[in-house]
């Protein structure tokens, strides 16, 4: 707890304390059933999970027990003279494009995701400006690694774990990245520090949070502060002050 103080920034100490609520609550649960089962055990093994495991597009492995077993009947029924042999191939097809539907195409088209910790690629470290990625070989029932540069012998292969905030990468992860392009900066009662400058209520929808990257601040917080002042010259003055940015995204002249 007294870590989690020497942060000194709030936003990623209310985060951290969201989830030891929820892993909490989580083990309450599953204690009730498993009285021997350590506290400590648990949230080691949620933080092995989470920050090992990774995700994609759920892809399911080949049937190849099915798709045998329909061959099979298809030759049994065809020999034994109980199917004519256009039947058994016409009922073949139907049953493997039901099969390879059902293990590709419904899981996309539902939008599933599949978690995994794959030993050795959960030893690639992370790079926000990485191309390479992570894929899963269904006919080889195996996982990829695939990167648009070359690496030369010896050079260390890095991975990105996705466009992740240096907020996200501690707290998860437990490191943050040097000039991290996906980084993200919290100012949190954005309005509220705006009228505390002068800003007046606006009709515009409220702004709680203010988020500001390497680009600026974010624009509907932007659009915000130039409601509640006379001229943009103004907001853009006060969002300084608030948030130490000038421009919004896509507005730098």
């Amino acid at each position: 707890e007294e870590e989690i103080q020497q942060l000194q920034y709030q936003p990623l100490i209310d985060k951290v304390d969201k989830q030891k609520r929820e892993w909490r609550s989580i083990f309450e649960k599953i204690s009730r059933d498993n009285a021997n089962f350590e506290e400590a055990e648990f949230y080691n093994a949620c933080e092995l999970a989470r920050s090992r495991a990774f995700s994609g597009p759920y892809v399911g492995k080949v049937p190849k027990d099915q798709m045998f077993l329909t061959g099979l009947l298809v030759a049994v029924s065809t020999q034994l003279h109980l199917l004519e042999a256009s039947q058994a191939a016409l009922g073949a097809v139907l049953v493997i494009g039901g099969i390879l539907a059902n293990t590709f195409l419904f899981p996309n088209f539902l939008g599933l995701t599949h978690y995994v910790i794959a030993p050795m690629i959960d030893m690639i470290n992370h790079d926000g400006r990485s191309k390479s990625i992570v894929t899963y070989q269904a006919l080889q029932a195996s996982f990829e690694v695939q990167s648009s540069a070359d690496f030369s012998v010896g050079e260390q292969v890095f991975i990105s774990y996705g466009d992740r905030s240096n907020d996200q990468l501690l707290q998860y992860y437990g490191f943050v990245e040097m000039d991290n392009i996906h980084d993200l900066y919290e100012v949190a009662d954005f309005e509220g520090k705006l009228r505390s400058k002068g800003g007046q209520r606006a009709s515009e929808p409220a702004v709680k949070t203010a988020y500001v990257s390497s680009k600026g601040l974010d624009e509907a917080s932007m659009t915000k502060a130039k409601s509640m002042f006379q001229d943009e010259a103004s907001a853009r003055r006060v969002s300084r002050t608030v948030t130490g940015v000038v421009l919004t995204v896509g507005d730098r002249r």
